[in-house]
């Protein structure tokens, strides 16, 4: 990586963002309003699937990037083509705590835009003696550069607040933290809580309050909880038991402004809930299939959810008005199979996506399991653009980005990385 190239393309950057003044207040978009807010709207840009936490968000000035194991937020400049660790500091070699791109290993892997600045969870390690540390967890604000970080929460011996976090997000003005919380009673049935709590978003700490606290007899503890933001309203599904594989659970509604909640629909006896999109109030739920043999896809019609189609995968995902299912990496063609159906379950794209850039250098283990056991991929259509963001077992993470020419799909590697890293971290008792 050039870094005589790389840190003043950041310290442009950073004159660009905060100017020679004051920073000038912006007025705000009116939050009543049904339409898509750029910018101060929760969303998914480039991980669509509600199931995982967003990794990759896009700015004004570049796409953000919180690696694995979550230890650094990089940068990824759309004029040199290359990504770089969030950080201006002259002379830093980015591989200790004091690079301004750190964040530590934060159960909190998401990275939210809003409003011009960065929100993020990191930790900071803080001596108690000899070699012996401590892990304090912060809610971190930042400008698009890295610069002016503020630490707006911080928790040391108290770790309530992070107890089954599963997402936390900003919208329109608040933050919204999502947590599926297991029963700690050793002599109770077992049971797992869902909770939603908000908090203004100001320069100041956050005070939450729980808005939405029901308990569940599904007890999975690993539980994706399916929500989206849709304006003045919040949709998530609760699983609420299940029995012989069968899930049982109910779709609610919150209304955002006066934090009202109904339940508006039951999805009974079906697989596992796997994904879930809106539509212009239209919802579809994507479950494994009871059998095992595939997924399928439920729409809600009329007050009840009714299967639309069917397809014999076990890992589609559903991305803004498309289902897509991306198959094993072929490595000796340099490709994946990709099939793309709308949400009526006609296929709109059957054929390869190449992987020629992914796979360059690739690990020797991809040849002999090729991509069986990936921990996490995500897909999402913005624009002209399709997005393929992934990490695999064997400690690989990236993202590419696509561009269907002619009826192919060009490939642009943005980055890729190993799990590790060089930070000098200390040992934690």
């Amino acid at each position: 990586m050039k870094l005589r190239a790389i840190v003043p393309a950041l310290l442009v950057l950073a004159l660009l963002l905060t100017g020679c003044g004051a920073e000038e207040k912006r007025e705000l978009p009116d939050f009543t309003s049904s339409e898509y807010l750029p910018g101060y709207d929760a969303y998914r840009m480039l991980s669509q699937s509600t199931a995982h936490p967003t990794w990759h968000v896009e700015t004004d000035s570049g796409i953000i990037i919180n690696e694995l194991p979550y230890t650094y937020l990089s940068y990824y400049d759309e004029t040199l083509g290359e990504a770089m660790p969030l950080c201006s500091k002259p002379d830093c070699l980015h591989n200790d705590r004091d690079c301004w791109a750190f964040k530590g290993s934060a159960g909190v892997p998401t990275v939210n835009y809003y409003d011009g600045k960065l929100y993020f969870w990191g930790n900071i390690f803080v001596p108690i003696g000899d070699h012996v540390y401590k892990i304090v967890d912060e809610l971190y604000r930042s400008n698009l550069d890295g610069t002016e970080r503020k630490a707006l929460m911080s928790f040391d011996e108290d770790r309530s607040f992070l107890s089954g976090i599963a997402e936390f997000v900003t919208h329109r003005g608040r933050f919204y933290s999502i947590h599926w919380i297991p029963a700690l009673d050793d002599e109770a049935a077992p049971y797992c809580t869902l909770e939603i709590r908000t908090a203004e978003i100001t320069d100041r700490e956050p005070v939450f309050e729980t808005v939405f606290s029901k308990k569940s007899d599904y007890a999975y503890v690993n539980c994706h909880v399916l929500y989206q933001f849709c304006g003045t309203e919040l949709y998530f599904f609760l699983p609420e038991s299940l029995e012989e594989g069968a899930v049982s659970g109910e779709l609610f509604v919150m209304d955002l402004m006066t934090r009202q909640c109904r339940a508006v629909a039951s999805l009974s006896d079906v697989g596992t809930p796997q994904d879930m999109t809106v539509l212009d109030g239209q919802v579809y739920i994507l479950c494994r299939s009871l059998s095992g043999g595939g997924e399928q896809v439920f729409r809600l019609e009329d007050g009840q959810f009714r299967e639309v189609f069917s397809v014999p995968y076990l890992t589609a995902m559903l991305a803004e008005d498309r289902l897509v299912y991306i198959g094993p990496l072929q490595v000796s063609q340099k490709r994946f199979d990709m099939t793309v159906w709308d949400l009526e379950g006609e296929v709109v794209f059957q054929g390869p996506l190449p992987a020629g850039e992914l796979i360059k250098n690739a690990p020797a283990e991809w040849e002999r399991t090729p991509y069986k056991d990936p921990a996490r991929i995500d897909v999402s259509f913005t624009g002209d653009y399709l997005y393929f963001s992934f990490s695999i077992s064997t400690g690989r993470q990236g993202l590419s980005r696509y561009r269907l020419v002619d009826g192919q799909w060009q490939e642009e590697l943005i980055y890729i990385t190993s799990f590790t890293n060089n930070a000098d971290l200390p040992a934690v008792p």
